[in-house]
């Protein structure tokens, strides 16, 4: 069986690509299908409280396909966060515009101490949002030279997951996360032909997240191939999206 070719430029597309390496446009790609949600998860997929009352706040249980789609300006970037259908579930907001703080306070939404600390300087953080415009959770990437860190806080300001990034080899990466000290997902190599793939501690495939090179708005195409609770991969896709801006 010949392998499948971009319907544009007519160059291979990689197995399980959701856009073609080469020009960027979108091909037919397989879904992972929903089966009732991940079900428990167990071992080396095994989540957090933090992490599953984050996928509960946002309503991530039922589903396995997400998308994460850049709007607004350069100046006030935020990415909204759909599933396959195009169902809304919540937000990644940019917290750091000057402008964007009281415009947040005057939504209601939370500003904790880290985030206010990391808007002077010491950060990028993010405001998790849910579809009413609640934070649920903030997100803070710091880089140093060629190297990302980020943390994921609750709305009680404690640390849910902690992810690490730094380069590896002509082009290449080395990702690492962890849940309270444990290890959690992790990914290295080059992003090749716009997909990435986190594994878990035994190195067995949980999610693939799909980079188009090209686009005018930056969207992230999330698929979940493992048990592990979707706040996780969709929050580790986010943040190498923004290391490589």
């Amino acid at each position: 069986m010949s392998a499948p070719v971009c319907p544009r430029c007519g160059k291979p597309i990689y197995p399980g690509g959701r856009f073609c390496g080469f020009c960027a446009t979108p091909v037919a790609g397989p879904e992972t299908p929903v089966t009732g949600g991940p079900g428990p998860s167990t071992g080396a997929t095994a989540g957090s409280p933090g992490l599953e009352a984050l996928s509960h706040a946002l309503g991530l249980s039922s589903a396995r396909n997400f998308v994460l789609r850049q709007e607004g300006s350069a100046n006030l970037p935020r990415f909204s966060l759909t599933d396959a259908s195009d169902s809304p579930l919540g937000v990644f907001q940019s917290m750091t515009h000057p402008s964007r703080i009281g415009l947040q306070i005057g939504r209601g939404l939370r500003l904790d101490s880290r985030a206010l600390s990391a808007a002077m300087g010491q950060g990028h953080p993010w405001a998790v949002a849910d579809v009413s415009g609640a934070t649920v959770g903030t997100l803070l990437i710091q880089h140093a030279g060629s190297e990302g860190h980020a943390t994921l806080y609750d709305v009680a300001e404690n640390p849910v997951l902690t992810a690490h990034s730094s380069p590896q080899g002509f082009g290449g990466y080395a990702l690492t996360s962890n849940l309270a000290g444990t290890p959690y997902l992790r990914s290295q190599g080059k992003i090749n032909h716009g997909m990435q793939e986190y594994r878990d501690s035994t190195g067995a495939p949980v999610a693939r997240v799909h980079f188009p090179s090209v686009a005018a708005h930056e969207t992230l195409y999330v698929d979940l191939v493992g048990t592990a609770d979707p706040a996780g991969p969709l929050v580790l896709a986010f943040f190498v999206s923004r290391l490589q801006r």
